[in-house]
């Protein structure tokens, strides 16, 4: 019997029962946490983010099974067995050190380094390495509560001067989250303060991300920053074995691991390959467990076809085209231009093709039923004859050429062809370009002139980061892009909110609308298809897409 797959309109309706967690009050420091209990009967609802909870307040929950949610049907954990995962790249820049803002790693760092906190999908706190926290009242620092009992892989102890250590590194290397950090102070052997110049609601977040990534200080003392970059030695219920560049990486388990019974598996290998027939291939003959990719043909087929086979899958941002508005010379430096295409793009057809029940229109940069989402914003829907009226009263009533640079790592060729054609039949004759990781991202940090980039644009669980990101004078992200003016008060007071507002937020998306700086065409999932044997992992449960929980996965075959 086929397992039935959730599409995107379920996913929907789920996440308009969501509310934010509220704030915690208690004080005092939460236990270790222990085993997590047997998985339930169930699949995970994948849901769209509430908004954040408040951060003025001191200690979460421990972890729990109930955020290592099942992937299918099972019974008591068992042991053993190393969990095969494929993905289509493996890591560009680093899997150890993340004290630089080139630092990427996609999901590969979860298994070996943990965080001080965790975040998940909907934006609820849960402590990891620091046991608890709390924001003072003049919102000038964040005191942490580390956890004791924490080994690192190499022996050394995991302790608040360990910590300091690490967020002294970030704060050095300027990490974008750590702009507002004046310093950071070691109250005792276990409580670590970060002292604010500013506040900001998103430091939870951040804390929850690279920036919060403990690895050993020992290690980095005794090895050097190039060994660490390639070698992590974190906290992790997996221990670093072997990386093999655009082969494979490779964990075992950490049998000193902190919290008592995990991890359920002997060890997690990812291997990388690109080729989707491969991957298909692979998936079948029970040579992987697990592929973690987009939502594509190739995924819903082998779900389809695969006895038990489960699509565990969250919306982890739109898919969308960015213009190079901030040259004069360019035909989007022009608003009218901008709101062509807009209108210029037949988005029900393209995702009722292509979305494979996982994907739909979006038309403002915010998923539909999320309290950052404008109920009443009028979508500039697909109507080719309101573009050509657009593109004529911006002087080009014949159009023009230009060139669509698209994310191969993201952006389905089949919908970018579909938009290709769309644009041709208002007059915009797009060059097609295929860029893979390194091309993309050259143009996305370096610049681009006549033409748009099409590739995914991610959307946390706290907003404000995705706009620093990508929308900001301070962002590396789309120099080619108009920034500033309104834009930047607006981020302002939505940042430095005690708590998140998503009527802020929506000021905020609001002005990219009006403006028309981006063009959103569906949201995109990423996901993982995991075998019926394959239980736990909370795949795709934390607030960016690649966010699992190794400790909880284990497998029954």
């Amino acid at each position: 019997m086929k397992k039935v797959l959730i599409p995107l309109v379920t996913i929907l309706v789920i996440s308009f029962l969501l509310t934010a967690c509220g704030n915690a009050t208690s004080s005092t420091p939460s236990p270790t946490p222990s085993a997590i209990s047997s998985p339930t009967a169930s699949k995970p609802a994948a849901s769209l983010p509430s908004s954040p909870v408040a951060p003025a307040s001191s200690v979460a929950p421990a972890p729990s099974s109930a955020t290592a949610k099942p992937t299918s049907t099972a019974a008591t954990p068992t042991y053993g067995g190393v969990l095969r995962i494929i993905e289509t790249r493996g890591p560009s820049t680093t899997l150890g050190w993340y004290a630089e803002n080139s630092a990427s790693s996609g999901p590969y760092t979860y298994p070996v380094i943990e965080t001080l906190l965790r975040v998940s999908f909907e934006n609820q706190v849960t402590p990891l390495l620091a046991e608890g926290y709390k924001v003072a009242d003049d919102l000038k620092s964040i005191t942490l509560n580390i956890r004791k009992g924490v080994k690192f892989h190499d022996g050394s102890t995991m302790d608040g001067a360990a910590v300091k250590w690490n967020l002294d590194q970030m704060l050095a290397a300027k990490v974008s989250p750590t702009t507002t950090w004046s310093s950071i102070d070691l109250v005792d052997d276990y409580t670590v303060r970060i002292n604010l110049s500013a506040y900001r609601n998103t430091i939870l977040n951040d804390l929850a991300s690279y920036a919060g990534n403990i690895i050993s200080p020992t290690a980095y003392n005794s090895k050097g920053k190039d060994w660490v970059r390639w070698n992590p030695v974190g906290t992790g219920p997996f221990k670093f074995v072997s990386f093999e560049r655009d082969v494979s990486v490779k964990y075992a388990k950490f049998s000193d691991y902190w919290q008592k019974g995990l991890p359920y598996l002997d060890g997690v290998e990812y291997s990388f390959i690109t080729d989707p027939m491969t991957q298909s291939a692979a998936f079948q003959n029970k040579e992987a467990d697990s592929i973690g990719d987009n939502v594509g043909k190739v995924m819903v087929d082998l779900a389809a076809s695969q006895k038990g086979s489960v699509i565990v899958a969250n919306p982890s941002g739109v898919i969308g085209l960015v213009g190079d508005s901030a040259n004069a010379d360019s035909p989007f430096s022009k608003l009218q231009v901008r709101q062509a295409l807009d209108y210029a793009i037949d988005r029900d057809s393209i995702t009722k093709a292509r979305g494979y029940g996982y994907s739909q229109p979006i038309y403002q940069f915010a998923f539909v039923g999320t309290p950052n989402y404008i109920t009443n914003l009028a979508n500039r829907s697909y109507n080719p004859d309101k573009a050509k009226q657009l593109l004529t009263e911006a002087g080009y009533p014949s159009g023009f050429s230009t060139t669509m640079t698209c994310d191969a790592g993201s952006a389905d060729k089949d919908a970018m062809t579909a938009v290709q054609n769309n644009l041709s039949k208002v007059g915009i004759n797009a060059q097609f370009v295929w860029a893979d990781n390194a091309s993309y991202l050259k143009a996305r940090t370096g610049g681009w002139k006549n033409g748009v980039l099409a590739g995914a644009i991610g959307l946390d669980a706290n907003e404000n980061n995705s706009f620093s990101r990508y929308f900001l004078k301070v962002s590396a992200n789309y120099p080619s892009m108009i920034k500033g003016g309104a834009l930047e008060d607006m981020f302002t007071a939505s940042l430095t909110a005690k708590s998140y507002d998503p009527a802020l937020m929506q000021k905020m998306i609001q002005y990219l609308y009006d403006n028309a700086l981006t063009t959103n065409l569906w949201n995109i999932s990423h996901a993982n298809l995991v075998q019926p044997y394959v239980h736990g992992g909370g795949f795709m449960s934390q607030q960016t897409w690649p966010g699992w929980i190794p400790e909880s996965a284990w497998i029954s075959k």
